[in-house]
């Protein structure tokens, strides 16, 4: 029988876990891609803990010492009247670990992290070709809001931005973090 789930925000100690959880992820989503490899994701998880204006937070599942689950996720304040969003980017499990009880326990933890903060409302998306989790969001009791997501990447972020020199019309460069 399988140990007690422990769920807890990671920290610079859970990189290699953080690693394992990703490439697990990255093989079940994009199977035709190489994942992303150790380095590369602890490399991405000391920028974020090092630049303040990086909000983004991970939340590990482990069971008998195994990281089992993951969540992606920040927090906003938007909008006046708001109490804020919690907002899940990625929520994954692997795969012997689904039905166990495991992603329901990973929201009941974004859930309490989210109430303890004074958060109001969580929200996340899901692929339309992902019944598996849309049928585990709503039987969370979550509710389908309809809504355009639209995405930005590389080339396009780069134009946007005027190449990425700084030469965007009215472009005024963030302060640099403090150190």
């Amino acid at each position: 029988m399988a140990g007690a789930t422990i769920i807890r925000l990671a920290g610079p100690e859970d990189h290699g876990a953080i690693a394992a959880m990703n490439r697990a992820m990255d093989l079940f989503y994009n199977p035709e891609l190489p994942p992303s490899s150790a380095d590369e994701v602890s490399a991405l998880m000391r920028r974020i803990e090092t630049d303040d204006h990086l909000g983004s937070l991970v939340a590990l599942a482990f069971s008998e010492g195994r990281p089992v689950g993951i969540a992606f996720f920040v927090l906003v304040h938007p909008g006046r009247r708001l109490g804020g969003v919690l907002f899940v980017k990625d929520l994954f499990v692997v795969e012997d670990m689904r039905g166990a009880g495991t992603g329901e326990a990973l929201m009941g933890f974004l859930a309490r992290f989210a109430r303890d903060k004074g958060i109001t409302r969580i929200d996340l998306t899901a692929e339309p070709q992902n019944a598996g989790a849309q049928r585990f969001y709503e039987r969370l009791g979550m509710k389908v809001r309809p809504a355009i997501y639209y995405r930005l990447e590389g080339e396009g972020v780069d134009a946007l931005a005027g190449e990425g020199r700084g030469d965007a019309p009215g472009f005024i460069p963030p302060p640099d973090p403090p150190h």
